[in-house]
């Protein structure tokens, strides 16, 4: 049987700027020539005009199928997936340089890590690679289906949405055609801002490991100046990533929850043409785990920190020694969490898990009322 070989972590790094690229989430470097930043401007401009056009005509869709509980349902799944995509491209828009910070900090380590530095990496690569291709696979075949669905069924367009003017002209058709698949397209890679997200974790607790490691190896006092220092860059790295994501996980919570409970009643009431939503509702009630799970591993190498150090031969050492090793243990004391605002409690496989209950209980009050209602 053959094995499926991860890639590794210079190549999740590229393949991350791709997708990332499509949605305007990458923080591309300003020193390029006159012409590319100027197409580059184009294409975040027309991005932006092209989604905002897309919501308007999915609100005007609600506004003409109001009585129709069901097809408001599909609409408001689609019009969560473009509302994530415009707040996801403000938010990396605002906080580029930080990315970009992060991102050359991430890249500056690979070049000067060492094999055995690389090989810790390449265990979390390799630990997340089967999730994160099922995740990724889910949301390809969203967009696949959602943009051949209008040549295999009675659906004119791959969205929802109406237009306050005649859509029979063929050349009509085809531009809404296109607009709307490029939309759809983008909104499917709007995921990889989670996977970026995800690599930040990752990192972070790879390092974390290596320090542990590290720790347990050390047999002077130099050695252990080195591992505070490098402690305190980890826990300083970790605090620029909490300032990235702070946001966006908060909306990603809410939308995803949204886009997964309306994404949910066009697939229970069997309509034509929801297959799309399938996948759609799979992927999207993944896409927490895919930040959660690293994060958890974060949490628990953090701790292990404080194991570590603690198990080194420091009985007998001197008293600058023993007060660099309380130093060490009293900072890790305090857990590598990753917030989400105040209204949620800390990103954790724990949390993950009882949202995804809470979702499923939304979802089943709601349908209840929907079929009292009718």
């Amino acid at each position: 049987m053959m094995k499926l070989s991860s890639p590794k972590f210079g190549q999740v790094l590229q393949f991350l700027q791709i997708c990332n690229s499509v949605v305007c989430t990458w923080p591309h470097d300003s020193d390029v020539s006159k012409l590319i930043f100027v197409l580059r401007k184009m294409y975040y401009s027309f991005t932006i005009l092209n989604t905002c056009i897309t919501k308007m005509t999915l609100i005007y869709a609600i506004y003409k199928y109001w009585h129709d509980i069901t097809t408001i349902m599909k609409i408001l799944a689609e019009l969560t997936c473009t509302t994530e995509l415009l707040i996801n491209v403000f938010i990396c828009k605002l906080k580029r340089v930080h990315i970009q910070h992060t991102l050359m900090e991430i890249k500056n380590f690979l070049r000067t890590s060492n094999d055995h530095e690389r090989i810790i990496l390449q265990k979390y690569i390799d630990r997340y690679a089967f999730f994160t291709t099922f995740v990724i696979l889910c949301y390809f075949i969203a967009i696949i289906t959602f943009c051949c669905t209008p040549i295999f069924t009675a659906k004119k367009f791959p969205t929802d949405g109406l237009y306050p003017f005649p859509t029979e002209s063929p050349l009509v058709i085809f531009i809404i055609y296109a607009m709307q698949v490029y939309a759809v397209v983008q909104c499917g890679f709007c995921v990889s801002v989670d996977f970026m997200f995800a690599v930040f974790f990752l990192y972070s607790a790879a390092r974390l490991e290596m320090l542990c490691l590290e720790i347990q190896t050390a047999r002077n006092e130099e050695h252990i100046d080195t591992c505070i220092k490098k402690h305190q860059e980890i826990i300083k790295f970790v605090d620029g990533v909490k300032y990235i994501v702070y946001y966006s996980l908060l909306i990603t919570n809410f939308m995803m929850a949204i886009g997964a409970i309306c994404g949910t009643f066009p697939i229970i009431h069997k309509q034509m043409g929801t297959i799309e939503f399938i996948f759609l509702v799979i992927g999207g009630c993944q896409r927490l785990y895919i930040t959660a799970w690293p994060t958890d591993d974060l949490m628990e190498n953090g701790k292990q920190i404080a194991t570590g150090i603690y198990n080194i031969s420091w009985i007998g050492s001197s008293q600058s020694i023993i007060k660099k090793i309380c130093f060490i243990m009293h900072r890790s004391q305090k857990s590598i969490v990753i917030n989400m605002g105040y209204l949620l409690p800390t990103l954790s496989l724990k949390y993950c898990a009882k949202y995804l209950i809470t979702l499923l209980s939304y979802f089943m009050t709601m349908r209840a009322i929907i079929y009292d209602t009718d």
